[in-house]
């Protein structure tokens, strides 16, 4: 009995002493795990229980105009916030609008609560800093805008988004040690921060406002360039708005409604070119064979085809014709039967060189295709043959042919170069945090090779056009030498609505105007749209180009 007892004993002592051993170890292995292969990973962890960092955001960088004008800066400003029990401080600082409890305050009204001891505690003022812009809606199409989310700059158009990235900089880190009570201890480890490209852009402030002010009230678009290198020197798009305004702007109903301000028309406007385009299918005509300057036509008023007449501008026609007076007077009939004669295939492929149709790739968000139709596109879109009708509107810039204002300067570029054109672009150079500054290459491109005669044939016509047709009571006897051709573009084709003089203020024909000067030399392109025709666009850029030329002759301010 004693020897069973015994036994059973040993047997649950050597079980107990297993059980034992067994938890032992496990604890042992979880503790080796713990301290030794977790070591670094829950250090780390322990490290930042203790460990805080500081984000330390970096100044955005500034932009400039060629001339060094800052376009955008950076601003501090002090925001204090106030409840409905605060009306005192409210009638104190002479503040009337109760619809929101932030308000920006500046150092005079900061110093005026601090040391009125009735103030001074119940206070709590918050730094800022902002976007500022110097030249409001001046520069706007060109620099856009931005809003701080969070001290996080949030960029929604313009030169502001393209480059954000080079304008925002890196960020630093400060680290301290914080203990379980809150209280802070600063350590050594600093991770500086890296300040934002500044920005140098190819605009030139002083132009920028003159063609701003030149458009007036009337809705529309400017962009003028250098076809020498593609710097842009003045965009503007009309109407605007003021980009410091913009809070109270987005806070007002139909502030920013039907005139569509936020909405960049030269580079995202598509719109009929009208007569603007007979320059290029002159050109296709004469290196087809197909016309000559000698060409002539009798001009009566009108073209008939398939039983239906496409009227000119003159109603009475403009007699005998060749293609220099066609240009010159911006004759439809004789275009009319050129394109004809080219047909659409042709009149496609001469558009197409000159880039139409494609984005420039210009250094701005947004940029639109446009479009140059074919019978390839009408069968595709329209579900339709391509007639001759379609060829006769399209050879006066009508029917389904679109284009943005910055194509046709580039276009027009092409003519004034005799062939070749550089990427417009605004950006013109970066300074780093280094300041180490960085320009921007300017790559010559060329289009398919068209004889250098059939160009200046072009040339004279356009130039003629400035001196005896169509721009002669804007451009004649300007003392600079300007190859230009003017187009008007059709809202409406109502022909009894248009005769009765009752065609409603958005439906009115939109005014364009392209030209080069000087034509022999040109040192600058430029291309006005007036929407429904509230002034003349070739008035328009007489005014810009007097500018100019008289800066360039005075003092040389505006430099290319």
């Amino acid at each position: 009995m004693k020897k069973n007892n015994s036994h059973i004993f040993k047997t649950r002592l050597i079980i107990l002493s297993l059980i034992f051993c067994f938890f032992l170890s496990t604890v042992l292995c979880q503790l080796v795990y713990l301290q030794i292969i977790q070591f670094n990973n829950y250090n780390n962890k322990a490290q930042k229980n203790y460990l805080k960092s500081l984000e330390i955001k970096p100044k955005r960088g500034l932009i400039f105009d060629r001339n060094n004008k800052t376009l955008a800066a950076n601003k501090e400003i002090f925001i204090i916030k106030l409840t409905e029990d605060d009306k005192d401080i409210r009638e104190f600082l002479g503040i009337k609008n109760t619809k929101t409890n932030q308000y920006e305050v500046d150092k005079i009204d900061i110093i005026k609560l601090k040391s009125n001891p009735q103030f001074s505690n119940r206070i709590n003022i918050e730094e800022h800093t902002i976007r500022h812009y110097p030249y409001g809606k001046y520069a706007f199409s060109v620099v856009g805008y931005g809003t701080m989310l969070d001290k996080n700059f949030q960029p929604a158009n313009g030169i502001e988004k393209q480059y954000h990235e080079l304008l925002s900089g890196r960020s630093g880190y400060y680290q301290y040690i914080q203990d379980a009570k809150g209280k802070q201890t600063p350590t050594s480890n600093i991770i500086n921060d890296q300040s934002g490209n500044d920005i140098h852009l190819t605009i030139d402030m002083d132009l920028q406002k003159i063609a701003y002010q030149s458009l007036n009230a009337s809705k529309g678009a400017v962009i003028i360039l250098n076809p020498n290198n593609g710097e842009v020197l003045a965009l503007v798009s009309k109407p605007t708005i003021d980009p410091n305004d913009i809070q109270n702007l987005f806070s007002s109903p139909n502030a920013l409604g039907i005139d569509k301000p936020l909405f960049n028309r030269v580079i995202s406007g598509l719109f009929s070119p009208g007569s603007t385009i007979k320059p290029f299918y002159a050109l296709a005509g004469l290196e087809h064979n197909l016309i000559t300057d000698q060409t002539v036509i009798e001009d009566h008023g009108y073209l008939m085809l398939g039983g239906h007449k496409f009227h000119d501008v003159n109603k009475n026609g403009h007699g005998v014709v060749n293609l220099q007076k066609a240009i010159a007077v911006s004759c439809d009939t004789f275009f009319y039967q050129l394109g004809l004669k080219l047909g659409i295939d042709r009149m496609q492929r001469i558009l197409l060189d000159f880039k139409l149709g494609s984005k420039t790739n210009i250094d701005l968000p947004n940029e639109a295709y446009g479009l140059v139709p074919s019978k390839e596109w009408k069968k595709r879109v329209q579900h339709a043959p391509w007639y001759g009708g379609d060829t006769v509107i399209t050879a006066i810039g009508q029917g389904a042919l679109l284009s943005t204002p910055i194509q046709l300067a580039q276009a027009t570029s092409i003519l004034a170069n005799r062939g070749f054109y550089f990427h417009p672009h605004i950006l013109k150079s970066t300074t780093d945090f280094q300041k180490q500054e960085h320009s921007i290459l300017h790559q010559k491109i060329n289009i398919e090779k068209h004889l250098r005669q059939n160009y200046e044939i072009v040339d004279l016509s356009m130039r003629d056009a400035m001196q005896r047709g169509t721009g002669y009571h804007t451009f004649s006897g300007s003392p600079y030498a300007i190859a230009g051709k003017t187009g008007t573009t059709q809202i409406t084709s109502n022909i009894h609505t248009r005769e009765m003089g009752v065609v409603p203020k958005n439906l009115a024909d939109h005014s364009l105007f392209i030209g080069y000067a000087p034509n022999k030399k040109p040192e600058i392109v430029i291309v006005v749209l007036v929407e429904n025709y509230e002034m003349s666009a070739s008035r328009v850029a007489k005014n810009i180009l007097d500018y100019y030329f008289n800066k360039r002759k005075q003092n040389n301010v505006i430099t290319i």
